[in-house]
């Protein structure tokens, strides 16, 4: 049975009848030997990755914290924690729905109605301007107040790369992608 790093070393060889890549030549054989390394490095780079990772580490969860100045609360949820140390550490908070009804009211100044719709391919989109056929699209529809260019720029600001707002009012619908429309 191969392994993918078998499989990108016999990738690597030339093709024709002198290089077979059948379960039985040689070739196979060498690949197999030569890939065992790599599964093993492959392995541990998976294992340190975990382990440096403050949303992942579970060892090195005492020393993020100390290392960047958080009372590490041993009470606390193990993810709560590990939340609380990637937020420190990228500067970027964990979207979420608190997150985000939090954020709105602070952009807004009202308590904004949230409908999260399904994802959808952005193929299906009709409104904005273009978006790469093969992103996938997390919609979420905010209700309850009027889009002014301040607020669609704080909007936008808000969003990530997979979500597209959509704000209904009386008045309209409106995307909050591109530029704000005059």
């Amino acid at each position: 049975m191969s392994n993918e790093f078998e499989d990108l070393l016999l990738s690597h060889l030339p093709s024709g009848p002198a290089w077979p890549k059948d379960r039985e030549s040689a070739a196979q054989a060498v690949a197999e030997l030569f890939s065992l390394p790599f599964i093993s490095v492959s392995a541990s780079i998976d294992v340190l990755l975990s382990t440096i990772d403050p949303l992942t580490s579970r060892s090195r969860l005492a020393t993020w914290e100390a290392e960047l100045g958080l009372q590490g609360n041993q009470s606390l949820p193990r993810a709560e924690r590990q939340k609380k140390v990637r937020e420190k550490f990228t500067g970027i908070p964990i979207f979420n729905m608190d997150y985000l009804k939090k954020s709105l009211k602070e952009i807004t100044g009202k308590d904004v109605q949230i409908k999260e719709l399904v994802p959808r391919g952005s193929g299906e989109l009709t409104a904005g301007e273009p978006i790469e056929p093969d992103w996938d699209i997390h919609v979420i529809e905010l209700r309850g107040f009027t889009v002014t260019k301040d607020i669609f720029y704080k909007l936008k600001n808000l969003s990530q790369g997979h979500i597209l707002f959509i704000v209904i009012d009386a008045e309209k619908t409106q995307p909050i992608w591109g530029t704000f429309p005059q």
